[in-house]
C-alpha cells in the first residue's frame, strides 16, 4: 500500500511471525528430544516374563506399561540411551513373575572426582 511522499508501508503480520517462532521452536524440540517418542509401547501386565523381555529385545527400546499408569522406558542396551547416561538392571511384574528382567533402564551417570 502506498502513501503520499513515495513511501511504501509495510504490513506486518504477528499472527505470522509467532506462528514461525512456534514452528521453529517445534522444530527444534522434536530435533532434540531423543528417540523416546518414537518408542513403541507394550504392555506387559498380560505377557509373560520371557513374551516381555522377548518384545523389548525385538524393539530394542520401549515404553514398558507394568500396570495401571505405570510405564517406564526400557532399553537393550546404552545405545539407547542419551549422551552421559547409562543402563542399570530393571525387573518388572509379569503375568507370571513378580520380579522378571525385561531390560535396562537409562539413569545418569555419577561422576566421582579423580574418576573417568
Amino acid at each position: 500500500m502506498a502513501t503520499g511522499g513515495g513511501q511504501r508501508r509495510i504490513e506486518q503480520r504477528p499472527a505470522v511471525r509467532a506462528s514461525a517462532a512456534i514452528s521453529g521452536a517445534l522444530a527444534l524440540f522434536l530435533a532434540f528430544s531423543g528417540t523416546a517418542a518414537a518408542d513403541p509401547r507394550i504392555d506387559i501386565t498380560t505377557m509373560s516374563c520371557a513374551e516381555a523381555a522377548d518384545a523389548v529385545e525385538a524393539a530394542g527400546a520401549a515404553i514398558v506399561y507394568y500396570g495401571p499408569r505405570l510405564y517406564k522406558r526400557i532399553v537393550t542396551h546404552r545405545g539407547h540411551c542419551e549422551r552421559g547416561e547409562g543402563t542399570a538392571p530393571e525387573h518388572l511384574p509379569t503375568r507370571d513373575e513378580a520380579s522378571c528382567f525385561v531390560g535396562y533402564r537409562c539413569e545418569r551417570r555419577m561422576r566421582f572426582p579423580g574418576r573417568f
